[in-house]
């Protein structure tokens, strides 16, 4: 059986946006059941997850423009707003396609702490001009 291939879009959202199986978690509960807006603590009990793992999460998926919070003299809310058909795409890629998807993750994972390490390494080269004062 030949798998689907993982479009370009969800590549580049994986390699982008999602650096954890809870980024990835959290973005398709929230997707899957758009409008709705989600309390920190209803998606850690959604996903049998520590709210404050979630927390972390949704506040990534937030700066990177996923969703979007509001709030109404209640908790924090967050609500998916990247796109119908985004979500729809990963969607099937995970549904069809999870270990694939799995391991994206982890190459993607690896080359941002490699990329991290060889910044570190070159810095520590990094000549300084000597104060003329």
């Amino acid at each position: 059986m030949k798998l689907d291939p993982i479009p370009a879009v969800v590549r580049q959202l994986l390699r982008d946006h999602i650096e954890s199986y809870e980024h990835l978690e959290c973005l398709l509960l929230l997707g899957r059941t758009h409008p709705r807006s989600w309390a920190v603590d209803e998606v850690a009990s959604e996903l049998h997850s520590g709210p404050s793992i979630v927390a972390e999460a949704l506040e990534h998926l937030h700066r990177a423009g996923l969703v979007q919070t509001s709030t109404t003299g209640g908790p924090q809310q967050f609500t998916y707003t990247a796109g119908p058909d985004l979500i729809e795409t990963l969607w099937h890629a995970y549904a069809t396609n999870r270990l694939e998807i799995m391991s994206l993750m982890t190459a993607n994972s690896l080359d941002r702490v490699s990329t991290s390490a060889l910044r570190r390494f070159a810095s520590a080269f990094f000549l300084r001009r000597k104060n003329d004062g």
